[in-house]
């Protein structure tokens, strides 16, 4: 009889830390869902946040195209009679502007990440070649 409540006894053990195992394991998933949840949440608003920067950086540079395609025309047209082959060109150069400022914005829309991390190697270039030094080559 002994044996048998022994028995009986090691099989309550090991339900019950089968049912605790599942428990843990139950509670390790849900903790896996919430941070796999939360991290795709991160990931979701980063590519938002890029695509939204990348945008606004396509619009600029279309806008400074357009700004140096505009002054280039002006001066085109006060000197229409004697520069149709520069008006030609102008005209050329508007459209490859105009394409390039399209294409960029695609890309921009398609890669936002790689067009945050251009403008961000861009801006550390500019940074770079602008920066203030004095005499003996030290920055300021």
């Amino acid at each position: 009889m002994s044996d048998e409540f022994n028995d009986s006894q090691r099989d309550t053990d090991n339900v019950t830390s089968m049912d605790r195992a599942r428990a843990r394991l139950e509670e390790a998933r849900q903790r896996f869902q919430g941070v796999t949840g939360e991290l795709g949440g991160h990931v979701r608003s980063a590519s938002e946040q890029a695509r939204r920067r990348g945008a606004r950086l396509s619009r600029h540079g279309a806008a400074i195209g357009r700004r140096a395609l505009s002054s280039v025309s002006d001066v085109g047209e006060r000197y229409a009679d004697k520069a149709e082959p520069l008006r030609q060109g102008v005209d050329q150069a508007r459209d490859h502007v105009e394409s390039w400022a399209d294409d960029l914005s695609d890309y921009v829309r398609a890669h936002p990440s790689r067009a945050v991390m251009a403008a961000v190697a861009l801006g550390f270039v500019v940074g770079f070649l602008t920066r203030r030094r004095d005499e003996d080559g030290a920055d300021v």
